[in-house]
């Protein structure tokens, strides 16, 4: 879209390298501004345009349908309309994180998702012990120590609930190897930032949150 609101060009683009490699090539050098409407599929193709070196800027779709005014798709007139927005700057922006912060989203999700497994199969073995009325004097039933006192309590139940104790506390050792796994990416990713010194985690209420010493002060955390 010209600075007047006329339209220069307006055409599709197939989701292929070549084409995205002509894009650049075409247009990269004139830096044009580039407005996307937020959804799953248009977030990949702002980074993509974002790492290729345009300045991108995601809309907020819950803010369009007012200002659109309907809740009608049609991408011919949407890329119209998101391209005057953009020129009057009038479009409503949502924030497009960088990929550090995507990956390392993406690690703390799954070190969160770990934790909630984690939990839900320490809630069963604690059902299968109150059932049979055994109870394990430790500070950490699923620590090191606690874990030896509960196989070494069970003789007296079945041999079925024998087997699925033993086998949960198996998953539970092997899950919170993955745990320390993940939060080691973590440190690590964030050790190659460096506007980061250290990190430190907090696993409460079913949030996992890292805590950063120096530089941006917190990392993306989920609840």
């Amino acid at each position: 879209m010209e600075d007047n609101g006329d339209v220069k060009e307006q055409y599709e683009i197939l989701n292929d390298e070549s084409a995205w490699t002509g894009f650049r090539e075409r247009y990269l050098s004139i830096e044009p501004e580039i407005s996307l409407e937020v959804s799953t599929s248009r977030k990949y193709v702002a980074r993509k345009l974002r790492d290729m070196g345009f300045s991108v800027h995601l809309a907020d779709p819950s803010k369009l349908s007012l200002i659109f005014n309907t809740a009608r798709k049609n991408d011919r007139e949407d890329s119209y309309k998101l391209a005057k927005l953009l020129r009057l700057e009038e479009l409503p922006e949502v924030h497009l994180p960088s990929r550090y912060s995507d990956d390392l989203r993406s690690l703390v999700r799954y070190r969160k998702s770990l934790g909630e497994t984690i939990t839900t199969i320490k809630n069963r073995v604690h059902a299968i012990l109150a059932s049979a009325g055994i109870r394990i004097d430790a500070t950490d039933i699923f620590g090191k120590k606690g874990m030896k006192c509960i196989l070494g309590s069970v003789d007296n139940i079945s041999t079925a609930q024998r087997f699925v104790i033993t086998d949960l506390l198996d998953q539970i050792t092997y899950l919170m190897g993955k745990e320390t796994m993940v939060e080691d990416e973590i440190s690590r990713s964030v050790m190659n930032d460096s506007d980061r010194d250290s990190i430190t985690f907090r696993h409460e209420g079913g949030q996992v949150t890292g805590q950063c010493s120096q530089g941006r002060k917190e990392t993306p955390q989920e609840g």
